[in-house]
């Protein structure tokens, strides 16, 4: 038992010494009641049901917030070739269209995580819908605008290398 123990000199010898602890030492740590904790896995017969505070609450899908994630990552990583690209090779329209598309895409599920977050649904109905519909319109309104700069201007990246000279 007494190799298992760690002095101070050991430590400060070889930091990388992990130092162990006694079972023993575990075991006045207990909290006690295990049996008394729910379990929160939702049954099939429980797909919609009420929380505490009365609130529908909807079963969760997996699949759902797996799949957002996913499109956000490959909204995120194709932005980096699209930026990247016209710095070195010139402006080029298939990028000027990718980024008219994929940016305001990425920039629409930002923001909206950000409405989620700091204006939920439960607690600020009102303002969550209101500045839900506000990003849409603006939203909708940025595509339209990166549609016209990419058809009847210079493009996107055109377009911001002259005001970057500028």
């Amino acid at each position: 038992m007494a190799s298992r123990t760690l002095t101070t000199t050991a430590l400060r010898i070889s930091p990388l010494v992990v130092p162990t602890v006694r079972l023993g030492a575990i075991r006045t740590f207990q909290t006690g009641h295990v049996g008394l904790m729910k379990n929160t896995k939702p049954v099939q017969s429980e797909a919609v049901a009420k929380n505490v505070d009365g609130l529908t609450v909807h079963a969760v899908s997996r699949a759902h917030g797996s799949i957002h994630w996913n499109i956000e990552r490959a909204l995120s990583v194709s932005l980096l070739p699209l930026v990247l690209y016209p710095m070195v090779y010139g402006s080029q329209p298939i990028i000027d269209y990718s980024l008219g598309v994929i940016l305001p895409a990425h920039c629409h599920i930002g923001f909206q995580a950000c409405i989620t977050d700091y204006l939920p649904h439960r607690k600020t109905p009102f303002l969550y819908n209101a500045s839900t519909w506000a990003l849409r319109a603006a939203t909708a309104l940025t595509l339209y605008g990166c549609y016209e700069v990419n058809t009847n201007g210079d493009g996107i990246t055109a377009t911001v290398k002259k005001l970057w000279k500028a």
